[in-house]
């Protein structure tokens, strides 16, 4: 049986996910579909559940969300020497930088990212949030003192140590994201980061991950954990022995379930007072959604999680619902005759030649290679109960 403290402890980034085929344990999604055709075996996946299958999710926390992200904050500035926040300036990422702006936490460094060249300018989808909704965050905190950089994947010093060859298929997390390789290949294994790191001190890139994803199941609702929420950002190598830097999530950890509880019960209580079942059970089956169920899903419950950071004319909800296309990606697909496209394309080729056919179906179907998922129950639902 798999140790899954044993395995937190051993490995930095453990918290963010793994996968196991029999007591074999994979940090690359796609090793694990390979191992799994291989062997015949099925893939679980492995999220915290140390933590999480004693946590009663049911029990509403008493603390309000600005309190508990609050704590929060608190919590990784007491545990971390140097914090890189990475910011997006989309709602998640706002509603964790106010947390310590408003607060006056300290943050070392802010890090943001995009695609700027003569063909993408500012307002592409990569780059429409930070030069906007982001404008004046920014100007805020590089007038604190606090260190700011932008990264662009498409100078070309970072595309030719991007996708060298059809092998990245290996490293790859949780989807086939191009932005994990991109970041993971250039800005986080920065020497001035790795520096700091090697020096003995606790460094951690801080990510907005993510709003908590409730699924009903006939009539009761279940906390969903799905092994794609980190497919922007997941990377295999990061679980590196040698590689000395956490990547560590703002909202969902394991050392706050109480937050996830809270957000979950906040969420819950608001529909099922001002929805029907029908909506319910759109809102809350991922089968019923369309784009608009899903955008108009997601606005309600950014503005029930953020309060006053949020606001529905400033942030981008246009998103795509593919997987392997989030929209810092769009700029990458435009373009299929690119060298870096190519060896992601043939990486992916090569994967979906040797693994089991229902995942090949899901892949051309949705963008991802399935989802696995742990549930918990949080509670039945008096609506539709009634």
């Amino acid at each position: 049986m798999i140790n899954h403290k044993k395995i937190n402890d051993q490995y930095f980034n453990a918290s963010n996910g793994y996968w196991s085929v029999g007591e074999e344990v994979f940090f690359s999604k796609a090793a694990a579909l390979l191992s799994a055709a291989k062997n015949k075996l099925k893939i679980r996946y492995h999220y915290n559940e140390h933590v999480f299958k004693d946590y009663k999710w049911g029990t509403e926390p008493t603390q309000s969300l600005d309190e508990l992200y609050l704590q929060r904050a608190r919590e990784i500035r007491d545990t971390y020497d140097y914090i890189i926040l990475l910011y997006s300036a989309g709602s998640d990422s706002t509603n964790m930088i106010r947390t310590f702006l408003d607060h006056n936490i300290k943050i070392d460094h802010v890090m943001s990212w995009g695609a700027f060249d003569k063909n993408h300018d500012k307002f592409d989808i990569a780059n429409i949030e930070i030069t906007t909704q982001g404008t004046n965050t920014i100007k805020e905190i590089t007038s604190k003192g606090i260190k700011f950089s932008y990264e662009n994947f498409l100078e070309e010093s970072i595309l030719e140590q991007t996708y060298t060859s059809g092998d990245w298929i290996l490293e790859a997390g949780s989807a086939m994201a191009p932005t994990a390789e991109f970041l993971s290949k250039n800005f986080f294994v920065k020497k001035e980061f790795m520096k700091i790191a090697e020096k003995g001190k606790k460094v951690c890139f801080l990510w907005a991950r993510e709003k908590p994803f409730i699924e009903l199941i006939r009539n009761s609702y279940f906390l969903v954990f799905k092994d794609n929420v980190l497919s922007e950002q997941w990377h295999a190598s990061w679980n590196n022995k040698a590689y000395p830097i956490f990547h560590e999530n703002f909202y969902q950890h394991y050392t706050t379930p109480n937050l996830i509880a809270k957000q979950c019960h906040v969420v819950l209580n608001y529909y099922e007072k001002n929805f029907d079942v029908d909506d319910l059970k759109n809102f809350f089956t991922p089968e019923s959604y369309t784009p608009e169920i899903f955008h108009t899903h997601l606005k309600i419950i950014n503005k029930l999680l953020y309060g006053k950071n949020w606001n529905e004319n400033n942030f981008s909800t246009g998103k795509p619902l593919l997987q392997f296309k989030p929209h810092k990606c769009f700029w990458f697909f435009k373009d299929s005759n690119t060298k870096q496209h190519k060896n992601w394309s043939s990486g992916i080729k090569e994967l979906l030649k040797n693994i089991d056919g229902p995942y090949k179906e899901n892949f051309g179907k949705y963008g991802t290679l399935a989802n696995f998922k742990q549930y918990y129950f949080i509670k039945n639902s008096k609506k539709i109960l009634s």
